[in-house]
């Protein structure tokens, strides 16, 4: 996957999911493009976390097709 690419998801994901901000992703490829995939703890209520994990889908293109999370 190509640096100027993985910025692009980066900061897509992090204007979505602040806490994902500092977290380095792992990239796996995929037959028709890529899975990038972060995990994070999220801030709760009352000072508790939880963990967090987003997958985010990037076609062959370079176009994000999905992104989805955990709760």
């Amino acid at each position: 996957m190509r640096k100027e690419l993985l910025e692009e998801v980066r900061r897509r994901v992090a204007r979505q999911f602040p806490e994902m901000k500092s977290v380095q992703p792992t990239v796996r490829s995929q037959d028709d493009g890529y899975q990038v995939t972060f995990r994070g703890k999220a801030g709760l209520p009352g000072g508790r976390t939880m963990n967090r994990i987003v997958h985010v889908r990037v076609d062959a293109e370079g176009r994000i097709t999905r992104i989805s999370t955990s709760k």
